[in-house]
């Protein structure tokens, strides 16, 4: 069984977000986080 997962909690919303505007390249974010 294969599952498609969101990587993040936030994908899903900035999914539809994009889907809505009329700018979609306006909604890319980028994030990177250093785990020590």
């Amino acid at each position: 069984m294969s599952q498609h997962l969101p990587l993040v909690a936030a994908q899903p919303g900035i999914w539809m977000a994009e889907k809505l505007s009329d700018l979609p390249s306006a909604w890319s974010v980028a994030h990177y986080v250093e785990l020590t």
